[in-house]
């Protein structure tokens, strides 16, 4: 849904909580310059800046022809002098100068003068600077420079000609300025003489320029940030966030004395020397890379450099035959990188295939009696079949498959990966397709925003990560507002997403893999052709399931359609997916009494003007799900802040609904590389009233555990 950019370009959202509680003012130009860091620090953009796309980075803040003015009427008595600051952004500089001064200014803090009292710049002549007045206003006499000792190249700055994270730290606790290149620290100077007394005030802020005008700054700007505390070379690489190193695949299956192989590589020149430890989790693998060989259990290292980075390299791994029956084993490989600024590395899970003989259990696998699995008959198995039959049986005859337990995954936006990080969309799928038996999955469901940007790149990494699914397990997708338009921008409700099979390329319009599912039951009937309103049936327990999934803002004659579809299907248990429904306040978005107060309501939206009209969670309440008893829940994403809600209201007919809202992408506090493949685990209970939901990355293979995130529903009435 909505992105997490900051004034000046569309940057991974990548705080911790730890930072987010210091950051003063965050710029992501999610189509504006907003500030997102709820204080209200918005911008007004002036003397021709403009917001752009960048192909790297998606939308971005365009300096080349004026600055971005921040107008703050009232003060910050808190921001004094000795308050320590970091200022940081992401910059791509088109050249070194306008010609008049020697400064192209990134970000400035305005003063009581005319001088600046902090701000990030690069130098004309060569170099990252941060300056500070002392306690004179309107003079050069006492400014406090801090400069980098990494020149940039005069003319064209070859340096800063890509994309490149700058920050400068003015720490008050040493009186110590620090500037850092990438995540690197380039430069320190002694600021003991600012003077502490002399308080900063905003009424001058600027981004891009001088906040008086020239000189500015010519280039694009992305992910700016002010903070009002000492970010040190850590905090700065978990905001840069974007540098990575990507592991294909992530899973193997090896036959004992066999070996596999996969490739680690980086996306971008890492601009210095990085090391990879490779280490397999015990004796039963080793690993090697090019002609380091590493015995059973021993780690080896990897390394990249500017002058290897653009060639991936493979590593290896051999599953060791220690002839012992093992039934089935898993090891994993991880990596540690001893480099400040890249992202953790993905982990391999190794699946190990052990055909030794062993003596009860071998050369004719399990015997019809062996209920427990063990290679035995004896007791324990007579137990197991006692289990099983008292659970699935009684007088009356009950077939086991009616007390079944079984799972729906949730995936909510998903449009960073699509974006920056398809690994973590196909670890998704992946992990699914891998837990479909284990966990009985009956169905996936996509919440919106497939796609940050709408274009043929994201939804092509989109249709390969849900292609996984495609003929193991059922998917629904709902449309999320990134989805429609331009860009992304839901200003039309034209949309990549209904491309069909006759299309080049083709993604989930008529005819594709998507559209073709059996489970499928139809769509919205007045468009003939578009398949981004749909209704999908399944069976489950022995209980029929009804899921309708429906677009961004969905306009009122979809309203109409949907209700038809569930009132010809009174028996099947009902549930919505929409991309817009919960706000994290734990209440619906109500664009009729909250208004503009719940942030991102699609009346708010390009597509919310079009004829047809639209309809947030309020509207699809009072006019859908309330009306009908066999709706049992509802499921949205799109909402940042926290990204997380709940609220069960009471049906017209005196049903339970329970509606959530679980988000995880950029922009959602504590997110990390667009969110680091967090899902929802839906399982619902042989009791049929119970649904335990966890919150799970197969990427970390860590589990979210916090009250927001792990939970259990009561169904009322019981399926």
């Amino acid at each position: 849904m909505c992105k997490a950019k900051v004034l000046c370009a569309i940057l991974l959202f990548i705080l911790t909580s730890s930072l987010h509680a210091s950051l003063v003012a965050h710029y992501t130009f999610e189509g504006n310059t907003h500030d997102i860091s709820g204080n209200g620090h918005h911008g007004t953009m002036a003397g021709g800046v403009s917001l752009v796309n960048d192909s790297r980075r998606g939308n971005v803040l365009d300096c080349t022809n004026g600055f971005v003015d921040i107008h703050l009427t009232v003060p910050l008595p808190a921001f004094a002098a000795n308050t320590s600051i970091t200022l940081a952004a992401w910059v791509k500089q088109q050249t070194k100068s306008d010609g008049s001064g020697n400064y192209n200014y990134i970000i400035q803090l305005g003063s009581n003068g005319d001088n600046p009292i902090a701000t990030l710049n690069i130098l004309a002549s060569g170099g990252l600077n941060g300056y500070s007045e002392t306690d004179q206003p309107g003079s050069n006499a006492d400014q406090v420079a801090v400069t980098s000792s990494v020149p940039i190249e005069a003319g064209a700055p070859a340096a800063f000609a890509d994309w490149h994270h700058l920050a400068v730290v003015y720490d008050r606790t040493t009186d110590t300025g620090y500037t850092y290149i990438d995540g690197v620290q380039s430069g320190t100077t002694d600021i003991s003489l600012m003077d502490d007394t002399y308080g900063f005030t905003w009424a001058n802020a600027g981004l891009g320029g001088n906040a008086g005008g020239s000189p500015y700054f010519d280039g694009l700007l992305d992910d700016v940030r002010i903070y009002d505390e000492v970010l040190d070379a850590n905090d700065i690489a978990d905001i840069i966030g974007t540098r990575i190193i990507d592991i294909t695949p992530t899973s193997l299956q090896i036959d004992e004395g066999l070996s596999d192989s996969y490739v680690i590589s980086l996306p971008q020149d890492p601009n210095q020397v990085i090391q990879i430890s490779i280490i397999p989790e015990d004796v039963h693998l080793s690993v090697a890379s090019g002609a380091v060989t590493g015995n059973p259990g021993e780690a080896i290292n990897m390394t990249f450099n500017s002058s290897n980075w653009q060639t991936p390299q493979t590593v290896t791994v051999t599953a060791v035959d220690d002839g012992v029956y093992h039934e089935g084993i898993i090891r994993t490989i991880s990596h540690s990188v001893d480099t400040i600024g890249y992202s953790p590395v993905s982990d391999v899970e190794v699946t190990i295939v052990d055909d030794d003989y062993v003596e009860g259990c071998g050369d004719w696998g399990y015997l019809p009696m062996d209920f427990n699995k063990d290679c035995y008959v004896n007791l324990g198995d007579l137990a197991e079949f006692v289990q099983e039959w008292l659970a699935c049986t009684d007088p009356a005859g009950i077939d086991c498959s009616s007390i079944e337990e079984f799972t729906i995954i949730v995936l909510p936006d998903t449009q960073y990966y699509s974006q920056s990080y398809p690994q973590h969309f196909n670890a998704q799928t992946q992990w699914i397709v891998d837990n479909v038996d284990a966990l009985n999955i009956k169905y996936v469901l996509h919440l919106g925003d497939i796609t940050n940007n709408n274009n043929t790149t994201e939804f092509n990494n989109a249709k390969t990560a849900l292609s996984t699914l495609d003929g193991v397990v059922p998917y629904a997708l709902a449309s999320g507002n990134h989805d429609y338009g331009p860009g992304g921008n839901a200003s039309a409700r034209d949309t990549l997403f209904i491309n069909s099979s006759t299309d080049t390329p083709s993604y989930f319009g008529t005819g594709t893999a998507y559209a073709t599912q059996p489970t499928i039951g139809g769509f919205y009937s007045a468009e003939p052709g578009q398949t981004d309103n749909s209704w999908h049936t399944f069976n489950a327990a022995g209980e029929d399931f009804l899921i309708i999934a429906l677009e961004w803002g969905p306009r009122d004659a979809v309203v109409d359609w949907a209700e038809t579809v569930v009132a010809a299907h009174p028996n099947h248990h009902a549930i919505l997916i929409t991309h817009a429904y919960m706000y994290s306040d734990e209440t619906r978005y109500d664009w009729a009494t909250k208004g503009a107060s719940q942030s991102w309501n699609p009346h708010a939206y390009g597509t919310g003007s079009l004829a047809g009209g639209t309809n947030d969670g309020e509207e699809l309440w009072q006019k859908l799900v309330k009306k009908y008893p066999n709706f049992i829940m509802t499921l949205n994403g799109h909402v940042l802040n926290d990204g997380a809600a709940r609220l069960t209201s009471i049906g017209d007919h005196g049903n339970s609904v329970h509606q959530m809202l679980c988000n995880y992408q950029t922009g959602v506090t504590g997110s990390v590389e667009g969110g680091q493949g967090y899902l929802r685990i839906y399982t619902f209970k042989p009791d049929k009233e119970t649904v335990d939901v966890k919150t799970y990355s197969p990427v970390l293979g860590q589990y979210k555990t916090d009250a927001q995130q792990e939970f259990t529903l009561t169904l009322s009435p019981a399926l």
